[in-house]
């Protein structure tokens, strides 16, 4: 019997997927504040919008620390940062060279955007939304680093934070959580060390915390049960609490307690997500594992296909919801299909842009 957890594999591609119907989405906002914005705007995608965000990149980090550990565990220090980071810079450099400089000289030629060759390259706008790649890189090394130095002590020390947890309620420990992301964020504004067009101290502090616990439930296998187990009501209620107080309190006396709260509902975002994807894709599909193959091409092109299909809907007057739905639905079909064609049948390609080469 496989002892592989397929609901996590297939949460990390639709999660990726999930990027596609984010900046869709966003391009019909009410509150035009992406790189392409619609007139015709429509309140549901806002709506989409802000539920995706609220919990998408952060279930996505939890993921990816749980597989870093996996990995770290299973391959030597050396053949770990080989797989990992050419995995992920290769793809990072090649789609910034090529998709991203084309959607900036659009973004340019069509007036959403005021930028030089200079600032594209010195600026954060050649990662656009390869940004989390940049911060994975750097996490990656982190986790490496660690192992490398203190293999035996990190060990250890998972080991006894084991037998401490097993001591703890677990609903304490996920109750706790947000304080360590309140650590982080402030941590970040008083070290903060923004490297120009590569870090955001707080976006990486911010999601360093998820990438953190995703090693945490990979080492303590109890804790992953009781994570993906939290009963969706309690979660859904959570959910609505926290998203109430991010938007409709101003309030400054209690900002450390509004900054917990709006964590606290991540938190039990990202566990629902989990609830769902073990209760109904625990198993061995092979439509998810085609998705889950395919969902890193997807997300590297479908960016700039949002951008050129966004801007021919607007010029065609094509808006509200049915423009977004069909925005989705148009980037999915040739995205996915950039992948099936090209991207899994010539090596070259396959190497460029998913960093290795076809078996």
């Amino acid at each position: 019997m496989s002892n592989r957890i397929y609901y996590l594999d297939a949460m990390r591609g639709i999660l990726m997927l999930l990027g596609v119907v984010l900046h869709s989405a966003l391009v019909y906002s009410p509150s035009q504040s992406w790189l392409v914005f619609s007139d015709e705007s429509t309140v549901f995608a806002s709506v989409l919008a802000g539920l995706i965000h609220f919990f998408r990149m952060q279930a996505f980090f939890i993921v990816s620390g749980y597989f870093a550990l996996f990995t770290l565990r299973k391959y030597n220090i050396k053949k770990f940062i080989k797989m990992r980071v050419s995995r992920i810079l290769i793809p990072l450099i090649s789609t910034a060279l090529t998709l991203n400089l084309l959607q900036t000289y659009l973004l340019v030629e069509h007036g959403y955007l005021d930028t030089t060759v200079g600032e594209f390259i010195f600026n954060k706008t050649w990662q656009s939304h390869l940004w989390f790649l940049v911060n994975l890189i750097f996490y990656f090394l982190f986790a490496a680093l660690l192992v490398k130095l203190f293999r035996k002590k990190v060990y250890r020390l998972l080991e006894k934070i084991d037998v401490i947890l097993l001591k703890v309620p677990y609903i304490f420990i996920f109750f706790s959580l947000p304080l360590l992301n309140i650590f982080f964020v402030k941590f970040s504004e008083v070290f903060a060390f923004d490297i120009p067009a590569i870090i955001h101290t707080e976006s990486f502090f911010l999601y360093l915390a998820f990438f953190l616990f995703g090693m945490l439930l990979q080492s303590h296998k109890v804790m992953l049960e009781k994570f993906t187990s939290i009963s969706p009501i309690v979660s859904v209620v959570v959910i609505l609490i926290s998203l109430y107080i991010s938007k409709y309190y101003k309030g400054d006396i209690y900002e450390l307690l509004k900054l917990y709260i709006e964590f606290l509902g991540m938190w039990f975002c990202s566990s629902l997500c989990f609830y769902i994807f073990r209760k109904f894709f625990n198993h061995n599909s092979k439509l998810f594992r085609t998705l889950s193959e395919s969902s890193y091409s997807i997300y590297l092109f479908h960016h700039v296909f949002v951008i050129i299909f966004a801007i021919y809907f607007i010029d065609m007057g094509i808006g509200g919801l049915f423009g977004m739905l069909l925005l989705i639905s148009v980037v999915s079909v040739v995205s996915i299909s950039i992948h099936l064609f090209f991207i899994s049948k010539i090596n070259i390609l396959s190497f460029l842009f998913n960093g290795k080469f076809i078996r």
